[in-house]
C-alpha cells in the first residue's frame, strides 16, 4: 500500500546531479569570507569619503583665502589710485573722479581741522575767493583764479581779551560771505569763543565783531553757523546757547533772538518769495522756519532721528542733513504746509551699495553715513553733502523721484569731510570745494562744463 520512493532523477529535478558535488563546499566559511569582504569594502569607501570631505574643506579654505586676497588687492589698488590722485593734486595736475576732477589739494593752509568753507560772489576786483574756518583759530582766504593765498585772518589774543582762564585755544567753526552787491567782500566767521567776526577780505581788516556789542547781547556759548540775507544787510548766527540771533551787520546790533529748545547748528535765509523767513536746524531733531517780523514759527518739521547739522535752501526747496544718515528735501514752493519731505537720500545705504570706503572708513559702520553740512549749487540743480565717511556726495534729481540720483562720490580725504561749498572759477565755470578734519581743502571741477 505504500508508494515506492522514486529517485530524484526520475522526477525531473534539473540539478539533481550537482547536489553530490555542492556538498563539498563549506558554506559557513564562504559566508564569513563574504561578510569580511563586505566589511573591508565598506570601511574603504568610508575612509575614501572622509578623505574627499577633508579635501573639499581644504579647497573651500583655499578658495576663501583667494577671495580674501582678491579683496585685499582691490583695496590696495583703490588706495594706490587715491594716492596717485593726491600726488597729482599736489602738483596742480588733474585727477579724474567720475563726473568731477580733482584740480588742486591745499595741504599747508591749516595745522588743525578745517571745519567750515565758503565761496564769495564776484568781488569788486572781479575775482572769486574761498575762505576757510579752522580749529587753529584762523581763516585762510584764497584767490580761486591764481590759487594763491590772499590773506590770513585771525582774531588776536582771544584769551586775554575775553578773560578765558583755562587758556584753551578757541577755533573757528563756520564761514560765509555777504551776498548784497556792495558787501560781497565781507566775510563772517564764527568761533567757539562765543563770538562772530566780520572781515574785509580785500583789505584784510576786521570790520566788526560781536565783542563790540554794548549790552552784552552776543552769544554765551559756541557759535556754530551763520548766513547772510540776500537783500538786507543782516545776518543770522546760531549757537550752543540755544539761540539764533538776527544781526544788523553795519552796527553789529542784535535785532532778534529766536529761542530754541536745544543747541542750534545751522541757519539759512530763504529767497525773495519768503524774504522775512529764516530756517534753523537744531539738535532736538527739528527744523524750524521763523518769521523774523514777529519771531513766530511759521513751520516746523521733525522727520530726522538724530541731530541736524546740514541746512540749505534753493529755488523753493529746503534740504536738511542729519547724523541719522538722511538728507531730506522739502518742497516749499506753495508755502510751508508740506507735512512730509518730497524726497529722501539714505547715505548709509548708498555707501554700502557703492562700496565707498573712502580713506579707510568702513561703509555701514555707525559713523560712516553721518551727514554734515550740505550746499546747493548756484543753479539749484545739484546738492553736495559732506559726510563722516571721509568723502562728499553730489546729488541731483530730487524733484523727479522719491530718491535723488547719486551723481558723484568725491573721495581721498583722510578724515571726516565737514563742509562743502560751490563757487565759480575765473571763467565762471562751477567748482566744488570740500573741507575736511584732515586739515586740507580739495578743489573739484566738473568734467562736463554744462554740469
Amino acid at each position: 500500500g505504500q508508494a515506492a520512493i522514486m529517485p530524484l532523477q526520475d522526477v525531473g529535478y534539473p540539478h539533481s546531479r550537482q547536489l553530490p558535488h555542492m556538498a563539498r563546499y563549506d558554506f559557513p566559511s564562504l559566508n564569513a569570507q563574504l561578510s569580511e569582504d563586505v566589511t573591508h569594502f565598506t570601511t574603504s569607501i568610508a575612509q575614501e569619503y572622509d578623505t574627499l570631505q577633508q579635501r573639499a574643506k581644504a579647497l573651500e579654505r583655499e578658495w576663501q583665502e583667494l577671495q580674501n586676497e582678491e579683496t585685499n588687492l582691490k583695496a590696495q589698488l583703490r588706495r594706490l589710485e587715491e594716492q596717485a590722485s593726491l600726488n597729482q593734486g599736489y602738483t596742480g595736475s588733474s585727477a579724474p573722479s567720475g563726473p568731477f576732477t580733482l584740480t588742486k589739494e591745499f595741504t599747508n593752509i591749516h595745522e588743525k581741522p578745517v571745519h567750515g568753507i565758503a565761496t564769495s560772489y564776484k568781488l569788486e576786483s572781479g575775482r572769486h575767493c574761498f575762505a576757510t574756518a579752522s580749529w587753529d583759530f584762523s581763516s585762510q582766504v584764497v584767490d580761486m583764479q591764481t590759487m594763491e593765498p590772499v590773506c590770513r585772518l585771525s582774531p588776536q589774543q582771544p584769551e586775554r581779551r575775553l578773560g578765558i582762564e583755562d587758556k584753551t585755544s578757541p577755533g573757528l567753526y563756520a564761514a560765509a560771505f555777504a551776498k548784497t552787491p556792495n558787501e560781497t567782500h565781507l566775510l563772517g566767521v564764527t568761533s567757539s569763543n562765543h563770538h562772530v567776526y566780520l572781515y574785509d577780505v580785500i583789505e584784510g581788516d576786521l570790520k566788526g565783531s560781536s565783542e563790540q556789542t554794548k549790552d552784552a547781547s552776543h552769544h554765551t556759548d559756541e557759535v556754530n553757523g551763520l548766513d547772510f540775507h540776500f537783500e538786507q544787510k543782516v545776518m543770522v548766527t546760531v549757537s550752543d546757547d540755544k539761540l539764533a540771533k538776527i544781526w544788523d551787520i553795519e552796527k553789529m546790533e542784535v535785532l532778534r533772538n529766536l529761542q530754541h529748545e536745544k543747541e542750534v547748528y545751522g541757519a539759512a535765509f530763504l529767497d525773495s518769495q519768503f524774504q522775512y523767513n529764516v530756517a534753523t536746524a537744531c539738535f532736538d531733531q527739528k527744523t524750524r522756519i521763523w518769521d523774523m517780523r514777529d519771531k513766530k514759527r511759521a513751520a516746523e518739521f521733525q522727520d530726522h532721528k538724530k541731530v541736524i547739522i546740514g541746512l540749505d535752501y534753493s529755488n523753493g526747496v529746503l534740504a536738511t542733513g542729519s547724523d541719522d544718515g538722511f538728507i531730506l528735501f522739502y518742497d516749499l514752493r506753495k508755502g510751508f504746509h508740506a507735512k512730509d519731505p518730497m524726497c529722501k537720500a539714505n547715505l548709509q545705504k548708498l555707501l554700502r551699495t557703492a562700496e565707498v570706503r573712502a580713506g579707510g572708513a568702513a561703509a555701514g559702520s555707525p559713523a560712516s553715513g553721518e551727514v554734515k553740512r550740505i550746499a546747493f549749487s548756484q543753479d539749484g540743480d545739484k546738492l553736495a553733502a559732506a559726510c563722516s565717511a571721509n568723502c562728499a556726495l553730489v546729488f541731483t534729481g530730487w524733484r523727479e523721484s522719491e530718491e535723488p540720483t547719486l551723481m558723484a562720490t568725491l573721495t581721498g580725504h583722510q578724515e571726516c569731510v565737514f563742509d562743502v561749498a560751490w563757487g565759480q572759477d575765473a571763467s565762471s565755470r562751477p567748482v566744488l570745494l570740500t573741507a575736511s578734519h584732515d586739515s586740507t581743502v580739495r578743489y573739484w571741477t566738473p568734467n562736463d562744463p554744462m554740469q
